[in-house]
């Protein structure tokens, strides 16, 4: 746009000291620019930095068992006829023992609500001998019916007492796993074995469970949340039937490889059983996170486009920098100056260029940054980590920017150079 307005006769009238005065106006504008560049760039590489390191957290969670070699089967009993507790205790029990002899296959067990899929279940629940808050939000814990091994399968540890097995039967006593958090919000500084809970409503205050265990606290469905309270009754104690039924598979190898197999021995048992999805947990486990991968990805791409940018804009201000000063490198190569000098004063120009934008970027990407405060799991927006990486990627774009503009101004002949006066 300036030199639309240049004026010919002018131009041509004037000295090399008068066009070196014009290019050193123009070329503070240009590292006006680069600096605002590189700190942007601090900004966008920063939030991309602490949503990946995020996405990381995530995806490394503990969740309590072991995440692989999983397949989760959903079946839906009602439509095919199961519409009788009995009907679902014999259709869990048979399915349990056909998958289970499938080539393949280590272990099988069943749960209502499965893991990261379908809803949660949750309810106030009453213990025996234990005075309860009056607020009925802190007597809710969450819940899921289970199948016996069901901890087993899965590699939960049982703390204390045992898990659910086939001894569990109709025409036994009610039982129930709990998980530690309940074990501590309910059971404060005592042994929950052998105590009696029970859902405070209408309809299951006359049906206690007994406590026959305490395990670890897993992540059933969401990875960010703490796990909360939760118990597990025995699905082969229910009075009504299951909706809804999940199988979990505990496979010798790659689980995927098991689906075709696992679906057509479901159908040889009853083709009438609708199968509603079929997946392994690690499928299951991205989906829920799905959100956070794709801003992730964005976020790299949009940062690393950034990143070229400030390398862009930082060679063409280097580049203009040398041929604006060959005068200046030539006298100095002529009063004895080393390549190595000439390669230092150019890149230290750039580096300087760099550090301001830096100075100005931090300060407003830790204040940007707390936009997304609440995308972010296990760190916060002010992370060193995230931070010192971001500095140390534009100091070396800025090196590698600066570095062939520094290598022309190395190859400066002084003879030439003085030619311009």
């Amino acid at each position: 746009m300036r030199a639309l307005n240049i004026e010919l006769n002018a131009t041509l009238k004037s000295t090399v000291s008068t066009a070196t005065q014009s290019t050193h106006r123009s070329l503070n504008w240009g590292k006006v620019l680069v600096i605002s560049q590189v700190a942007l760039s601090v900004l966008a590489l920063f939030a991309a930095g602490l949503l990946v390191r995020s996405l990381r957290n995530l995806q490394g969670v503990d969740v309590g068992y072991n995440r692989e070699h999983l397949l989760l089967v959903r079946v839906d009993p009602i439509t095919a006829g199961y519409d009788t507790a009995d009907a679902s205790a014999r259709l869990m029990n048979d399915l349990r023992d056909r998958v289970g002899h499938l080539p393949g296959v280590r272990q099988v067990t069943a749960s209502k609500l499965g893991l990261f899929s379908g809803s949660e279940s949750d309810a106030a629940i009453r213990v025996e001998n234990v005075a309860l808050p009056a607020n009925e939000e802190d007597r809710q814990a969450f819940f899921d019916i289970v199948g016996p091994d069901y901890f087993s399968v899965l590699g939960i540890p049982v703390i204390l007492g045992r898990e659910i097995g086939a001894q569990d039967t109709a025409s036994s006593p009610r039982v129930a796993v709990v998980n530690e958090s309940l074990a501590k919000r309910f059971f404060p500084g005592s042994n929950p074995i052998g105590r009696k809970l029970w859902i405070d409503d209408t309809e299951h205050r006359k049906q206690p469970m007994e406590v026959i265990g305490v395990v670890k606290n897993a992540r059933d469905h969401d990875l960010t949340q703490t796990p909360g309270p939760r118990f597990y009754p025995a699905m082969t104690q229910l009075d009504e039937p299951i909706g809804v039924m999940q199988l979990l598979i505990r496979t010798a190898g790659d689980p995927a490889a098991l689906t075709n197999t696992v679906r057509a021995e479901l159908k040889s048992y009853n083709a009438g059983l609708p199968i509603t999805s079929i997946h392994s947990l690690d499928v299951l486990v991205r989906a829920t996170i799905s959100n956070s991968i794709v801003i992730a990805k964005l976020s790299s791409f949009f940062g690393g486009l950034a990143l070229l940018l400030a390398c862009i804009g930082l060679y063409g201000v280097m580049s203009y920098t040398v041929a604006g000063r060959t005068k200046e490198i030539g006298l100095r190569f002529a009063l004895g100056a080393q390549t190595a000098d000439v390669l230092a004063l150019v890149m230290r120009e750039a580096l300087l260029l760099v550090a301001f934008g830096v100075g100005v970027g931090i300060p407003v990407a830790m204040v940007a940054t707390r936009l997304i405060n609440s995308m972010l799991f296990g760190l916060k927006n002010t992370d060193p980590i995230a931070m010192v990486i971001v500095i140390a990627m534009l100091s070396a774009v800025g090196a590698l920017a600066s570095y062939i503009p520094a290598r022309r101004a190395m190859k400066v002949d002084p003879m030439v150079a003085l030619r311009y006066e």
